[in-house]
């Protein structure tokens, strides 16, 4: 995300108006004290607080609508096993996806972004998410 142009767009302030949506699940904005961080943040721990956001929202929808109209699909599960996750989305959908196309010239590899983050990303992203990345099995 934090190497992604169109993520990053998110971020900018003319297109957030914390102060007007609050809470904002989209940022991963739920407690007084996440604005601040929000705002204050690296791009490590915005894009953290915004993964976090997602990881939420995915847990809370699938309590709601149930794994028979929400699939969940883990980079690491595509990564490796196109043609499986291309049948399965064939299957759940009923729409064509090419396995070529879940993954591009520009993927990276599961777990890379350990090694691509500075020590002070690292420590931004854990203390932002520590909680999610332990509960998904990447701590």
């Amino acid at each position: 995300m934090m190497e992604d142009e169109r993520s990053l767009a998110w971020l900018k302030p003319s297109f957030m108006k914390l102060d007007h949506e609050f809470p904002n699940h989209f940022f991963g904005l739920e407690e007084e004290s996440d604005l601040g961080d929000f705002t204050d943040g690296s791009v490590a721990t915005k894009c953290a607080m915004r993964w976090r956001g997602a990881v939420r929202m995915s847990a809370r929808l699938r309590k709601e609508i149930g794994p028979e109209q929400l699939m969940t699909l883990r980079y690491e599960d595509v990564h490796g096993q196109e043609i499986e996750t291309a049948e399965r989305l064939l299957e759940f959908t009923g729409a064509r996806v090419s396995a070529s196309e879940l993954l591009t010239d520009h993927s990276w590899r599961v777990g890379s972004w350990r090694e691509r983050l500075t020590r002070g990303d690292h420590g931004d992203v854990h203390e932002v998410a520590r909680h999610e990345l332990s509960r998904l099995g990447y701590l």
